[in-house]
């Protein structure tokens, strides 16, 4: 889960913001005007009780039982073939839990009961209804912006199908509308943050080539196009012809996964300084897509004709299989990453808490996780779990409950954690940060050059990890000193 450390290091900062004794409140700010509150606030409240760890994966468990019974509750709504149900299980486990789009995941399971509800209200509109799904739309913004988005979206085609006048389609589309607004208001602060115009310079970036097109069928089950991956995406796509269901003669609940859809080939990778955002939503292609099938009565027709009586009789079990295979594959990754991480753990052993680090991640590779990408953020589990600050942060993004204050901006900007090699462009590193965690397959004995004039010296090292200290510097120029009087 790549982005889970830059989550948990968010949490730290709360809980030191609202401390009776803040270490970081020179730095940083709370923004409690955020899509991420729920999802942060629950985590806090937690954390009060728990070991952050903890905390986490009790927020995880919820997340995912909270999704299975979501897409079920969803299922029944729409009268789509049970058997499909085991589909939900590798569904939670794809793109989005890979990079660790926490709050993402917890939206997902309320945007598909507010999906349920939007059906209800669509067939049956009646003002109790009507307030209750205005005020399950206002928690929704409150969980995720992209989810809340996503169901607003899908509540207004609903209406349009299901309404038969002018004044009917006002009628249904009134919860919607009244959340419009909220909406607004928060796109015009996000887009005008100040912290924010500074870390990026990219508007949109499409990516639009050919790879979407196996990604729709990756995506939903893992982040690389693997033997394996490939393999629960093929059998995944093709269970509804293997079981001989039918196509849902409710063309209205096709409506969700031809949203995606549109989402899939009309929304850029990036805009609104957010990455990954027709990516994010392959987390609902398996959901949406059970709706589409139900079970074939005796009288009628399989699609694309029958399946010979092998294949009949073991097309029951292959759903399961697949669901078992899929879990104890993810089940076994962890209990590996967790021994590989352990170098990570005995190289910040040598670091007292409460400092400021600089996270400078050459080799980002995880084989155990079987990923790619997996340690650019990890060094965040420090200011997670020691009370210090670790760049590159989050709090560079205007959705974050924990900004930074813009006369107290770090020196490292986000692209820093994409190109370390850069280092030496930041001038006054060696002077602002205490400690570098540097990882790399070896230890280079001029990865940190003079910084500043600083003398920095290699202090520890565990498997790839390695330690970096900042002993001493010469005194400021007045140029130097105008950059670091917040500290």
């Amino acid at each position: 889960m790549i982005d889970v450390p830059q989550h948990a290091g968010q949490v730290a900062l709360i809980l030191d913001l609202i401390s009776s004794t803040p270490h970081w409140q020179d730095t940083f700010y709370i923004n409690y005007f955020t899509p991420y509150l729920l999802g942060y606030g629950l985590w806090t409240l937690l954390a009060l009780l728990m070991p952050m760890g903890i905390a986490l994966k009790l927020l995880l468990t919820t997340a995912f039982w909270g999704f299975v019974y979501a897409g079920r509750h969803l299922r029944r709504q729409c009268h789509a073939d049970d058997r499909l149900d085991w589909l939900l299980l590798p569904a939670f486990f794809g793109f989005s839990f890979k990079w660790g789009f926490l709050t993402f995941l917890m939206a997902a399971p309320l945007g598909m009961l507010f999906l349920s509800q939007v059906m209800r209200y669509s067939q049956a509109p009646a003002l109790r209804t009507g307030l209750s799904l205005f005020l399950a739309g206002l928690a929704l913004f409150f969980c995720h912006g992209l989810v809340f988005l996503l169901c607003m979206v899908l509540g207004g085609l609903f209406a349009l199908g299901h309404a038969r006048s002018v004044p009917a389609l006002m009628r249904l589309t009134m919860p919607y509308m009244a959340l419009t607004p909220l909406a607004i208001i928060y796109y015009i602060s996000a887009s005008t943050n100040a912290v924010t115009q500074q870390s990026f310079k990219t508007n949109v970036l499409w990516l639009w080539d050919t790879y979407r097109a196996w990604q729709f069928m990756v995506f939903p089950v893992g982040l690389y196009a693997e033997p394996l991956t490939i393999l629960f995406g093929t059998v995944a796509l093709f269970a509804p012809f293997l079981l001989e269901s039918r196509l849902n003669s409710q063309r209205m609940v096709w409506i969700p996964l031809a949203v995606i859809l549109a989402i899939w080939l009309g929304v850029p990778h990036f805009a609104m300084k957010t990455s990954f955002l027709y990516e994010r939503f392959s987390l609902f292609i398996l959901p949406f897509y059970i709706l589409m099938f139900t079970r074939k009565q005796a009288y009628e027709r399989p699609l694309l004709g029958g399946v010979s009586s092998t294949v009949r009789s073991m097309a029951p079990g292959i759903l399961p299989t697949l669901a078992i295979t899929f879990m104890t594959v993810n089940a076994l990754q962890f209990v590996s990453f967790a021994r590989e991480s352990t170098d990570y753990e005995e190289a910040v052993s040598h670091v007292p808490d409460g400092r400021r680090v600089l996270s400078m991640i050459y080799d980002l590779d995880s084989p155990a996780a079987g990923n790619k990408l997996q340690y650019v953020n990890y060094s965040s589990w420090y200011q997670a779990e020691h009370k210090g600050t670790v760049d590159i942060s989050a709090a560079w993004f205007a959705p974050q409950p924990v900004r930074f204050r813009s006369d107290a901006l770090p020196v490292a900007k986000p692209r820093f954690a994409w190109e370390p090699w850069t280092l030496n462009e930041l001038k006054g590193a060696g002077r602002y940060y205490d400690y570098f965690f540097v990882r790399w397959q070896h230890r280079p004995a001029s990865v940190l050059e003079s910084n500043d004039g600083c003398d920095i010296r290699h202090v520890a090292s565990s498997g790839k990890w390695h330690i970096y200290q900042k002993i001493s510097c010469p005194p400021q120029t007045s140029t130097h000193a105008s950059s670091f009087t917040h500290r």
